[in-house]
């Protein structure tokens, strides 16, 4: 059943279009994140102990997430199914 959820035509487009914002919000989050200490601090990638960079991949993937899904709410209502199917 959970497959035949997807195949329709305005789904499909939910999904590609949310899959999209995520990916643009995750490079877009990390450029910002990432680029700020390496070009203003020069504290280059190398000297970051481990513990910075996974706290640093948590919070954009965490931003990421978030604006994701308040970009999906309005997507929800662009991609909905007007059909109903008894």
């Amino acid at each position: 059943m959970a497959r035949e959820q997807f195949n329709t035509k305005k789904r499909k487009g939910f999904l590609l279009a949310v899959i999209s914002i995520f990916v643009i919000a995750l490079l877009v989050v990390s450029h910002v994140t990432l680029g700020n200490p390496v070009s203003d601090e020069e504290l280059q990638y190398s000297s970051w102990p481990t513990s910075m960079l996974l706290i640093e991949g948590a919070r954009i993937v965490v931003y990421s997430t978030v604006f994701t899904l308040l970009c999906a709410i309005p997507l929800r209502f662009i991609f909905r199914d007007t059909e109903k199917s008894s």
